[in-house]
């Protein structure tokens, strides 16, 4: 059976943090208001991360991609605590 899609190998040049969003990700971003306190929040205890992105959830796939095509995980997720 044919994948749907591939996804990329990791590159050297790549930041550790690349590997982890490889698989895709999907943002919640929350309404506006809220949005604001929090980014108030951010700014004060974590400057850094505030100045790359609004407030957040982000939610990945943490080991590996699903097997979209026979509904069952992939070994490396399988092999996961």
């Amino acid at each position: 059976m044919t994948p749907a899609f591939s996804y990329p190998e990791p590159q050297p040049e790549w930041p550790s943090w690349y590997s982890e969003y490889r698989y895709g990700a999907f943002y919640l971003f929350p309404p506006p208001d809220v949005m604001h306190r929090v980014n108030a929040l951010r700014s004060h205890y974590d400057p850094p991360s505030a100045a790359i992105c609004d407030a957040h959830v982000s939610l990945t796939v943490p080991s590996g991609p699903l097997d979209v095509a026979t509904r069952r995980t992939s070994p490396s997720l399988r092999r996961s605590p």
